[in-house]
């Protein structure tokens, strides 16, 4: 009936479509079949505009005549005809038959595009065997249940069928014990090594070789991310760590952080003009992901290097530096901070003292500028806090070893205030 809704049997002799509907009317077309395609055209001859399986399509009226066959194909295929319609959608059924009758997302097709499965439905491409109630992967037979299942083989880092386990993935590309660094020469301990995972890990120990010798106590540590398709370097990370006074005090620190190319370059070069350095170092890449590079010296050697002062306190813990010295009128004490390039709290306690109190952060002293800094020493921090008073301020350390100085700022009286110094979350 002309301009009525209808379900229309289209067939290999093209048919004119407007026979079903009312003069100038509009009208969507729905395609009902699950796998053969329809087709339209203006011309009784050809038919070229495909309606795919479980598809619509939407005309408005025309002063052409619209034709609908099978393409020529001798087939039947029923479809829906809604005269003013503008949208249709199959149902979920439609969608599931569709996917079954087109053979997709069964497991004989899985198995044939899956090189891991091979052509025994197996894991390791040996042997398999279906009982439906236990599962067993030990990297060579393969028995399945559909309850449980244990893959041996993935308890370590590329185990059959590979991938990475639960664990950390981690790979070590270089370590040395006890290696000898020439003084003031760079060293490089690893050259344009290949990364493939997304961070890293290492960890330093490092002393002057003979004990209290030198006067530059520190060590420069380079890490060169290049990329290996053009050699352009894409990150560079410069840090200053503190040597041991002689190789029975080695100082350690522990670096981590994101791979920022594909390729590292790893050096050292000992800033004292004179002295030999003891290295023994490892250098990791990981599965973990790090956000940002953390350097951390997590303790206080014993003695403490060459020409400094250690404070109290245990960086491992959080509590950088603690100070509590009497210090006399204009004077002025001065302590090694732990390498560290956290955030830290720094807290000047200067009750119940007769004089005012000031604190410093500064580049380490001598006759090198260790960070770049116009002459060694410069102070990047300075607070005060008057007699009697407490000051308290937030700090970002740059990357590696710094010196706290406390000030008594009188003229008389010797005052001993408190002070520490605690990181906070990176």
């Amino acid at each position: 009936m002309p301009g009525a809704l209808q379900a229309i049997t289209v067939g290999k002799t093209p048919q004119r479509i407007q026979t079903w509907l009312a003069p100038n009317e509009s009208f969507l077309l729905v395609n009902n079949d699950i796998t053969n395609q329809i087709f339209i055209g203006n011309d009784p001859g050809v038919q070229a505009i495909p309606v795919p399986p479980l598809g619509s399509i939407s005309l408005g009226n025309s002063s052409h005549d619209i034709w609908i066959s099978t393409g020529g194909v001798a087939i039947t295929v029923q479809g829906l005809l809604f005269p003013s319609g503008t949208q249709w959608t199959p149902s979920p059924a439609q969608v599931a038959a569709q996917i079954n009758a087109l053979g997709l997302a069964k497991e004989v097709t899985q198995q044939s595009g899956n090189t891991l499965l091979g052509t025994s439905n197996s894991n390791t491409g040996t042997t398999a065997s279906n009982t439906g109630t236990t599962a067993t992967n030990t990297g060579t037979t393969v028995t399945n249940t559909g309850q449980t299942a244990t893959n041996v083989a993935n308890l370590t880092t590329g185990g059959n069928p590979g991938g990475v386990p639960v664990l950390r993935g981690t790979d070590n590309l270089g370590n040395a014990t006890a290696q000898s660094l020439t003084a003031n020469t760079t060293a490089t301990l690893l050259n344009a090594v290949a990364i493939s995972k997304p961070s890293f890990e290492a960890v330093f120990s490092l002393a002057i070789t003979t004990a209290a010798a030198g006067t530059v106590p520190f060590a420069a540590l380079l890490v060169t991310w290049t990329d290996s398709n053009t050699g352009l370097t894409v990150g560079q990370k410069l840090y200053e760590i503190a040597a041991g006074n002689g190789s029975a005090n080695p100082i350690a620190v522990y670096l981590s952080g994101p791979c920022r190319g594909n390729q590292i370059t790893l050096q050292i070069r000992p800033q004292d003009p004179a002295q030999a350095m003891t290295l023994t170092w490892a250098f990791n890449q990981t599965s973990h992901i790090y956000t940002i590079d953390r350097l951390t010296q997590p303790v206080y050697s014993g003695t403490a290097p060459v020409t400094y002062t250690n404070p109290a306190g245990e960086p491992r813990k959080g509590l950088l530096a603690s100070v509590t010295t009497a210090i006399g009128p204009n004077a002025n004490i001065s302590r090694l901070l732990a390498a560290s390039n956290a955030k830290i709290k720094i807290n000047l306690d200067n009750t119940v003292q007769l004089n005012s109190a000031a604190i410093q952060i500064n580049t380490p002293s001598g006759v090198l500028a260790l960070y770049g800094e116009a002459a060694a020493p410069t102070s990047t921090f300075k607070t005060t806090a008057a007699a009697g008073a407490q000051s308290e301020s937030e700090w970002q350390l740059p990357h590696g070893a710094m010196v706290l100085q406390v000030f008594n700022q009188g003229a008389t009286n010797t005052i001993t205030p408190n002070v520490t110094i605690t990181t906070m979350e990176y």
